[in-house]
């Protein structure tokens, strides 16, 4: 009997944070994910054996390992508010995606416009 045993990595996307790189110097988007790692037997994770979190910069693309605490800080000071990035919009105001009352196809063209209304060239190979 064959047991197939080893090691895998999840990793989890918690969020971004617009934050200094310490590596490239830049600010820039980062992302905070955290890594876990399991114990597995036939490919499925059994047991999880510890986990760290990481902050990526989404210019340079390095990572960096911080504390939970700094991970939950960086996400804390980015979290939606009201009105203001990530708040749900009200249906018909801007940034609501597509036109408020539209319903059916859109139509994808007009009767005089498309290839066939384009000026022609003119000149000595042309056929009409």
């Amino acid at each position: 009997m064959i047991i197939l045993f080893g090691f895998r990595r999840r990793i989890a996307r918690l969020g971004t944070a617009f934050l200094l790189c310490p590596y490239c110097q830049t600010p820039a988007a980062q992302v905070v994910s955290r890594v876990r790692r399991y114990f597995t037997v036939f490919f499925i994770p059994i047991i999880p054996l510890g986990g760290k979190f990481v902050v990526t910069c989404t210019m340079c693309g390095r990572g960096t390992q911080v504390s939970q605490e700094t991970a939950e800080s960086y996400l804390t000071s980015v979290a939606p508010t009201p009105g203001g990035v990530g708040a749900p919009v009200p249906a018909g105001q801007p940034g609501q995606p597509g036109p408020p009352g539209l319903s059916g196809p859109v139509p994808m063209a007009q009767p005089g416009h498309g290839p066939s209304a384009l000026p022609q060239p003119e000149g000595p190979g042309h056929q009409p």
